[in-house]
């Protein structure tokens, strides 16, 4: 009975809840502004719940640093050197890194990629059948190597840096951050416009097909 009451302890312990405001910065470049929430530390965690009362969960080693109330930042962050990611940063360069991907997402639009996008899956059905001969079931071929050499297409630096604070103007790091969030958002804009233009390519190529079969009837 005692070890489990010491057991009960002990993990009860390691669980321990924050009253406070405080202010969250992942290193995804999100941040969480959190009242109530509980570190669990025997499974490295940061317990919340969402605005409808739902419970979610954050690893601990995702977090960059906490704000609270009065302005006092405490780093939780710790470079990697055997990461093959983008821990291997230092404190510094992974602010710089956060603050690249904050600006990527308040500032970053991509119109141009939903147009091409949607250009792209609606010429899809009539390329496949016209020019490669192909039946138009595979037309999201096409939208879908558009979408891989998107992908690989980077953000210029003189985009990146036009909506930098002079501070971060020619930082590698903020360069990265912004790059990272930018192509995200630029993949998921070509996603929608593909979509939505391989519904109307289809729809298109259907109802042609079938005025082109009404005429060879007459």
């Amino acid at each position: 009975m005692k070890r489990i009451q010491g057991f009960l302890i002990i993990c009860l312990l390691s669980i321990y809840y924050v009253g406070a405001q405080d202010t969250f910065l992942l290193l995804s470049g999100d941040t969480l502004v959190l009242k109530d929430y509980k570190f669990d530390d025997r499974r490295n965690l940061l317990l919340y719940e969402d605005k409808k009362g739902r419970p979610k969960d954050v690893e601990k080693e995702m977090i960059y640093s906490v704000t609270d109330k009065d302005g006092k930042e405490k780093i939780y962050y710790t470079p990697d050197p055997d990461s093959a990611n983008e821990r291997y940063f230092s404190v510094t360069e992974m602010r710089d890194y956060i603050q690249g991907e904050i600006d990527a997402r308040a500032n970053y639009r991509a119109p141009v990629a939903t147009i091409t996008g949607f250009i792209v899956g609606s010429m899809s059905p009539f390329v496949m059948w016209y020019s490669v001969g192909l039946d138009p079931f595979y037309s999201p071929g096409l939208p879908a190597a558009y979408i891989t050499l998107a992908g690989l297409a980077e953000t210029s630096r003189k985009r990146v840096y036009r909506d930098a604070a002079p501070e971060y103007s020619d930082n590698m790091f903020y360069l990265i951050g912004y790059r990272e969030v930018s192509k995200g958002k630029r993949i998921v804009n070509i996603v929608k416009g593909s979509l939505v233009g391989l519904a109307a390519g289809i729809t298109t190529f259907i109802i042609l097909s079938l005025n082109e079969d009404d005429d060879d009837d007459e």
